[in-house]
């Protein structure tokens, strides 16, 4: 399943977060599994932090009505990290209501952090975690009643707006029509299972017109790897240890191209934030053919993407998007010539 605006290339990541969720149903070998038939009661996401600490923040039952959140500080390693302090700032994103700050309880050994909070409506909710009052990780969720989450979302059942409809238009043509671009994409699956901490997916990417692309990907439980894509040729290799370049050619893809998402539809306007510095209007879609709910942040002066929220079945996402229109140089390594790649 294509995922994300511009991330497609980074199928092993995806592939291991499809691999990810059949492991963590009930009845599967190898995960947290429950009595057939018992619903999930629980989703645990985990992103990074602005100084680059990790947290694994566990919702439970993640049901309309009162809900325990856990915080549990990593670092890239899966080790605990350490944290004085830990707050939770929650807010619908559907509307402007002012955001609601409490700060979570250290447990006993201080292994988490626990605060409790009713999560009032259905939609979509905003959540950061804050650490020792600076450090900052946003996660994005949808809630149904009942709640099927991580393993299943409604689909839109409300009318487009045509004014974010109008938006989301225009912000296609934008993206689309872009020279390059840089990204940071985080995505994990919803569960704890299989590690027991959660699952981090972290891509580093350049993206530049018409088809070249650069991707660095670290995940828990793998090597981190590269690929460079440029025209046909597609070339990936591992990072700890380095290894020799693998390449093939494929059909070569615009880099840009974003059709995937044209019968994507209940456009909605949520509250507007700074991101990178420059206010920005959200947009609220739905995608029925990935079975997806996007939210995208749009400069309000530039009119570029600047984040992107994703959450589908077993795939919760958030992507920065920066360096728009930048120099870049992207092609394949010289080196892949010399080891006859």
């Amino acid at each position: 399943m294509r995922s994300a605006v511009i991330s497609r290339e980074a199928s092993a990541a995806i592939a291991l977060a499809a691999a990810l969720v059949i492991l963590a149903q009930p009845g599967c070998s190898g995960s947290d599994s429950k009595p057939e038939g018992e619903p999930n009661k629980e989703v645990a996401l985990r992103y990074q932090a602005d100084d680059g600490r990790q947290a694994l923040l566990e919702i439970s039952p993640f049901e309309v009505g009162r809900n325990t959140f856990r915080v549990t500080v990593l670092d890239a390693q899966s080790q605990a990290a350490a944290a004085e302090w830990v707050d939770l700032r929650l807010s619908t994103l559907e509307d402007g209501g002012e955001p609601t700050q409490l700060p979570a309880a250290a447990t006993e050994h201080s292994e988490s952090y626990v605060a409790d909070y009713d999560l009032g409506q259905t939609g979509w909710w905003g959540i950061d975690v804050i650490l020792d009052k600076t450090d900052t990780a946003s996660f994005y969720v949808r809630l149904d009643s009942p709640s099927q989450a991580p393993l299943a979302f409604d689909a839109a059942d409300y009318s487009s707006d045509p004014e974010a409809e109008t938006l989301f238009r225009r912000t296609m043509e934008d993206y689309e029509g872009l020279a390059s671009v840089k990204t940071h994409e985080e995505l994990t699956s919803g569960f704890l299972a299989p590690t027991g901490m959660g699952v981090s997916i972290v891509t580093d990417g350049e993206v530049e017109a018409p088809d070249r692309v650069h991707y660095v990907t670290s995940s828990t439980g793998s090597n981190p790897n590269e690929l460079y894509r440029s025209g046909k040729q597609s070339c990936r290799r591992d990072l700890n240890p380095v290894s020799l370049w693998q390449c093939e050619d494929r059909e070569a893809q615009a880099a840009f191209d974003v059709g995937y998402l044209d019968a994507s539809t209940a456009f909605r306007l949520g509250r507007e934030a700074s991101v990178d510095g420059e206010v920005s209007q959200l947009l609220l879609f739905y995608n029925p053919g990935q079975r997806a709910w996007f939210g995208w942040w749009v400069g309000e002066e530039t009119g570029h993407l600047r984040r992107q929220a994703m959450v589908a079945p077993g795939h919760f996402m958030v992507t920065r998007y920066f360096g728009h229109n930048a120099p870049l140089n992207i092609d394949i390594p010289a080196e892949v010539k010399t080891q006859g790649g």
